[in-house]
């Protein structure tokens, strides 16, 4: 039997829930945001550790190169680029032969 009263149901999200699913949502991207910064601090790492590697094979070869020898900076230049098989004039220029502050 009918009661004579009307049922209106309301469809939608109570505040309350709306803002305990954005708590989450925020809780979530701020773990997220912590393992993505330690990730790129992880790869920033990699890199500086294989560039210390190369720096140091490329000392080595220079050592071997000129031991016990008088050796220039021309030299050391020729060494290094040698040992990385890269062209470092341009560094160089900037730290050794130019005057003043590099660019």
């Amino acid at each position: 039997m009918p009661t004579g009263r009307k049922t209106s149901r309301v469809l939608g999200f109570s505040l309350l829930e709306l803002m305990v699913v954005i708590a989450i949502i925020t809780i979530l991207l701020g773990m997220a945001a912590v393992r993505y910064q330690r990730s790129v601090l992880n790869a920033r790492e990699a890199v500086l550790r294989s560039d210390l590697h190369d720096l140091r094979e490329a000392i080595q070869h220079y050592t071997r190169k000129f031991s016990y020898q008088t050796a220039t900076t021309s030299d050391f230049v020729e060494a290094i680029g040698e040992a990385t098989g890269q062209d470092l004039e341009w560094l160089f220029d900037q730290y050794v032969y130019k005057p003043g502050h590099p660019e």
